[in-house]
């Protein structure tokens, strides 16, 4: 399969997405690679993005594109789309994580008080790791709008 046919088999089921998601998929007279309306514009980008995600791990600017598509869906009304790309982004960003700051992500996930820090040695590296990943899964859980700032 070349990349061509690839593209134009995720390019398919993107469009069929979409119009079960009751996105219209009017292509854009000035360019037909594109769509006339913005939500179907970031929902592409989005579906791009996320299927390059699934492949490996987000580089910088695959990040950066996905957190556009977020604010264009969300600027547009279209919330539940933007909720599922950033529950991909936080699963993406626990890949590149230390074991450390997976346990701490986990363990805000189960609840644990950061005080219950296991690594007791406030300078080492455990500590300092378990507490990035205990922030970032406070901070995922602030922007999905169900923790506290």
């Amino acid at each position: 399969m070349n990349n061509e046919t690839m593209k134009d088999g995720k390019r398919a089921a993107f469009e069929a997405w979409a119009l079960n998601e009751a996105i219209s998929i009017v292509r854009s007279a000035h360019n037909s690679d594109e769509y006339a309306y913005p939500a179907a514009r970031a929902s592409w980008k989005a579906w791009q993005a996320r299927a390059a995600a699934s492949q490996a791990a987000l580089s910088d600017g695959q990040r950066a594109a996905l957190g556009s598509a977020i604010s264009a869906l969300e600027r547009n009304g279209w919330t539940d789309p933007a909720t599922v790309i950033r529950d991909l982004l936080a699963q993406a960003s626990t890949e590149r994580m230390s074991d450390a700051a997976r346990e701490g992500y986990r363990d805000y996930q189960d609840g644990m008080e950061r005080e219950n820090n296991p690594f007791l040695e406030p300078h080492s590296i455990g500590f300092q790791e378990w507490e990035k990943g205990w922030n970032a899964a406070r901070k995922a859980e602030v922007e999905r709008g169900e923790g506290q700032s």
